[in-house]
């Protein structure tokens, strides 16, 4: 017995050869438009009818990046001393700002883990002169030191690294014979904490 095929929006309706003693079987196939009376390639069309749909209508779920995994975190207490020479000696300090600029973090040993930090002080000083008139001194002072945080570490491991300002000393060098003020010192303490990690399995 020959198939036969017709077709309405959104569904199909087929006649399919049928098992010998019976009658024919009629399939009702939502959403096929078009197939052909060839059963293989029916069935072709069905599957790629099914998996467009699927396609539409299913999101594939991001897979996170493995993370880094934290080995171990510690932290160091530094102290950091420069002195301003004032372009002209003052009468009275006004503000004394210092900041950490270009702080760098580099691992230089590996047996147990050696870690240089490196960076710059910035000092603006703004105060009176002798003369009456508003000054503004800016110095930028570079500093390094190394870190030791003892243990057996793989040699791909990363470190991650913050450096920052927990307290600061000024104090004032005065000329004798006129009190005014000269120099300044500026005393940080500095709290460093560093991270290393292995990488991601």
């Amino acid at each position: 017995m020959a198939t036969s095929s017709r077709c309405s929006r959104g569904s199909g309706l087929s006649s399919l050869p049928a098992p010998a003693g019976s009658g024919p079987i009629s399939c009702c196939l939502p959403f096929v438009c078009e197939y052909s009376t060839s059963i293989q390639r029916f069935n072709d069309q069905i599957t790629r009818s099914v998996l467009a749909r699927l396609q539409r209508r299913c999101v594939t779920i991001p897979v996170a990046p493995a993370q880094p995994v934290l080995l171990t975190s510690a932290t160091f207490q530094e102290t950091l001393t420069t002195t301003v020479t004032l372009t002209i000696s003052a009468t009275a300090l006004n503000v004394v700002n210092v900041t950490l600029s270009n702080v760098r973090f580099e691992i230089v040993g590996i047996s147990s883990i050696i870690v240089r930090v490196s960076g710059d002080v910035v000092a603006t000083i703004q105060y009176t002169g002798i003369d009456g008139l508003p000054h503004t001194d800016t110095v930028t002072v570079p500093f390094v030191f190394l870190q030791t945080i003892p243990g057996t570490f793989p040699p791909n491991v990363t470190i991650s690294g913050n450096l920052a300002i927990v307290n600061q000393i000024i104090t004032v060098e005065e000329d004798p014979s006129t009190l005014a003020i000269t120099a300044v010192t500026i005393t940080l303490v500095l709290a460093d904490t560093i991270q290393v990690f292995s990488p991601a399995a």
